[in-house]
């Protein structure tokens, strides 16, 4: 009974807060489709705690939760948004985002991030605009202070043994602001990491937060999140 008043009294307040078209899920893999994005909850990692979703559109979103055992990632509440065409299709690809942690007493450990996925997922291309605490990217660093698309990168390169890993990891640190994705795959593309080259095929764009540990009741919020493919 506790549990679900605590549940009702966070959709409550985040629903006053962006309007009372808010969705609200408490599945671990509780996910709202918007137009051509899609919005997941996605609680998967051993060890996680209660993690709930309250969603008003794409670029709009809230969590509530409280994973409290220390290492391994939890959950990557995300946005979703499918492309499903070869690079040499796509001319212009550009993301904004925005997000706000809003409670960060004690330990807290996670990445506000990309996860682009490429020819099925045989390829995971991770851009940390944002980290906090004790985590790291998979594989070792390859290029320090690399500018590509207004921003210096520190790149790694590894797998995670399903798939080859590539993470940008933003040496500045943002909360918010715009960002040529194409870039980086051209960037990738120049570097011959992808084996098929211009026709490897992009399937998706995801961004929002992959989380580590967190304080008891921390919430976790996108405030802005688009996707422009040319």
């Amino acid at each position: 009974m506790k549990f679900s008043l605590a549940i009702l009294i966070v959709f409550i307040a985040v629903s006053q807060i962006r309007g009372s078209n808010a969705a609200f899920h408490t599945d671990k893999f509780g996910e709202e489709k918007i137009g051509g994005y899609v919005v997941r909850n996605n609680v998967w990692g051993d060890g996680a705690g209660s993690q709930n979703i309250t969603v008003t559109d794409q670029g709009h979103w809230c969590i509530h939760c409280s994973h409290l055992k220390q290492g391994g990632i939890k959950s990557y509440p995300h946005t979703g948004y499918m492309i499903n065409k070869p690079l040499s299709a796509i001319h212009g690809l550009t993301s904004t985002y925005g997000a706000k942690v809003d409670n960060k007493q004690g330990l807290l450990a996670y990445s506000l991030t990309y996860d682009i996925w490429l020819q099925k997922h045989k390829y995971e291309i991770m851009i940390w605009v944002q980290y906090c605490g004790p985590i790291g990217p998979i594989g070792g660093r390859t290029n320090d202070n690399v500018q590509i698309a207004g921003y210096k990168w520190n790149v790694h390169k590894g797998t995670n043994g399903v798939n080859q890993v590539f993470s940008f990891l933003n040496v500045g640190q943002s909360e918010k602001g715009s960002i040529d994705l194409k870039a980086i795959l051209d960037w990738i593309c120049q570097q011959n990491w992808f084996n098929e080259k211009e026709a490897t095929l992009l399937d998706e764009v995801q961004f929002g937060f992959e989380i580590t540990n967190s304080p008891a009741n921390t919430n976790f919020c996108l405030n802005d999140f688009s996707c422009t493919v040319k």
